[in-house]
């Protein structure tokens, strides 16, 4: 099948959403901060400060900065990120210098994964907006959402921020902003809702207007497809500027006709697990292997292990001799299954970091696609064209 996943472009910067993302028409209000006397059409900017779990849990954090991120971004916020590994206070001074003055931070509080006996994934997420000094607290509000059967806990973590995100008052105002219409205060603009003094202290933004915005890059060079079966359709993948292929089920002419029309491939390449289906899975040795995942029958591999990681390029040698112009790093984070301690998962993300840094190393103009791998964005970053959110609303 043809797939499409979300993904986020490193355009300059690793932040976006979908492949489809230079050339999307976004209408929505322009805003004035800070009370009439600002420029129009200014956006609202609101950093966004790292999330805080205990204990720590930066696969939770990092998956809920990206979902906050995105769901600030669609209620017409212009969010900027802050520089994970920072203090809090680094990372508002830093955000302060680039002209934000106001903060969101997060606490997960509760972060339970579903199980195929039943148990529901559980989240339990705080929000906070700090003034520009970082300490008065503007507003606040937790939720609680328990998922489905068999659902990912990051959709259920992704529908408790979209809440919170609704039940901001600014984004209640930029809400129904979408005409040139507008109310004098924000307690009307609200509905005649009646806001303390604290709360409305910080949430100055008046004024709206209609505007139209359109990234300045056409939409050219940005589709893709991912196509992991045989028998490939030949003529309508080559239509596609990046195609994701499952390289075991494409021959040699298959892939000549698939980027003759200048499509570029990349190969899949499974860098944390390899299933029993694989030519290659019989020659695993049991010293690289930290354990099964049942869910799909195939072996959890150690990557901090320096064999393992020798062996993987020896198969990106093979990908590149045999026409791939990219690979599509796939299984990131599965050392999570086993790796529960800080200092294991230090090993695996360390390990995964130096086989990144060697694959571009031996092939510079090789282009990669991570798939996940958040843990680690800070450290690879550069060596990425492309990054893949597969699972934020669905558990496979």
């Amino acid at each position: 099948m043809i797939a499409i996943v979300q993904i986020l472009f490193r355009v300059p910067v690793l932040l976006g959403m979908l492949f489809l993302l230079a050339g999307c028409s976004l209408s929505g209000p322009g805003l004035i901060t800070g009370g009439a006397a600002a420029a129009a059409n200014a956006p609202v900017m609101i950093g966004v400060l790292s999330f805080q779990s205990e204990p720590s849990d930066t696969f939770a954090e990092k998956t809920l900065s990206l979902q906050l991120e995105t769901s600030l971004r669609n209620a017409g916020f212009t969010p900027v990120l802050a520089a994970a590994g920072e203090t809090r206070e680094q990372q508002i001074e830093v955000l302060r210098q680039r002209g934000v003055n106001q903060f969101v931070s997060g606490e997960i509080t509760r972060w339970r994964s579903g199980n195929n006996n039943g148990a529901r994934p559980r989240v339990a997420v705080k929000l906070a907006v700090y003034d520009a000094s970082g300490d008065e607290v503007l507003w606040t509000d937790d939720e609680s959402v328990v998922g489905t059967f068999s659902g990912a806990v990051t959709a259920t973590a992704n529908s408790a921020i979209k809440r919170l995100v609704r039940r901001m008052p600014v984004a209640r105002l930029l809400a129904d902003a979408s005409s040139e219409r507008y109310e004098p205060d924000l307690q009307a603009a609200l509905g005649g809702e009646k806001l303390t003094d604290s709360e409305n202290s910080g949430y100055q933004f008046l004024k709206t207007a209609n505007t139209s915005t359109q990234s300045v890059e056409p939409m050219v060079g940005r589709s893709v497809a991912l196509y992991y079966g045989d028998n490939p359709p030949v003529d309508q993948l080559s239509q596609f500027d990046r195609l994701i292929l499952e390289a075991d089920a494409i021959n040699e002419e298959q892939l000549a006709g698939l980027t003759a029309n200048g499509a570029i491939a990349y190969a899949y390449l499974s860098v944390g697990e390899v299933g029993p289906h694989r030519r290659y899975a019989s020659r695993l040795r049991s010293e690289w292997i930290l354990g099964s995942n049942d869910t799909w029958g195939s072996k959890v591999l150690d990557l901090s292990n320096p064999a393992w990681r020798k062996f993987l390029l020896e198969r990106v040698a093979v990908l590149h001799r045999a026409g791939y112009k990219g690979l599509f790093l796939d299984t990131m984070d599965s050392y999570h299954l086993y790796a529960r301690q800080p200092e294991e998962k230090a090993r695996q993300e360390a390990g995964l970091v130096a086989l990144l840094q060697t694959i571009k190393q031996q092939y510079p103009d090789l282009k990669l696609v991570s798939n996940r791998g958040f843990e680690i964005l800070d450290q690879v970053a550069q060596y990425l064209e492309a990054v893949a959110a597969e699972s934020l609303y669905a558990s496979w």
